[in-house]
């Protein structure tokens, strides 16, 4: 297996976000936070009125990734898509100045919960 995705998609028919994606429906959620869970890796499977908000999850989702002790496995690469940046209109640059805000407000957090 080459990614934790492929090995759900191997081992239970689905992987965690097409799952995400039902248990979401199953819970009566809004049609677009049940496409958003089941396209968080794939934000440009979302209509085109939604695009970018998908596109601030999946970023979310890969900065987050890529925090100390951050969940990695769900990720064959932590590189974000050109495309996502342009969606956004945003650059690596805003990328990397954001994630170091999370990271000292994560360490300022940390400091004061011990």
């Amino acid at each position: 297996m080459k990614d934790l995705r492929e090995a759900e998609r191997h081992w239970f028919g689905l992987d965690h976000a097409a799952l995400g994606q039902e248990v979401c429906e199953y819970w009566n959620f809004p049609e677009l936070i049940s496409t958003l869970v089941g396209a968080h890796h794939e934000p440009f499977l979302v209509p085109d009125e939604h695009r970018d908000v998908a596109c601030v999850i999946r970023l979310a989702d890969l900065v987050a990734a890529a925090m100390p002790d951050g969940f990695r496995l769900d990720h064959t690469s932590l590189d974000i898509d050109p495309e996502i940046l342009d969606e956004l209109q945003i650059t690596p640059y805003h990328v990397a100045e954001f994630s170091e805000r999370i990271r000292a407000e994560m360490h300022e957090v940390s400091s004061i919960l011990g």
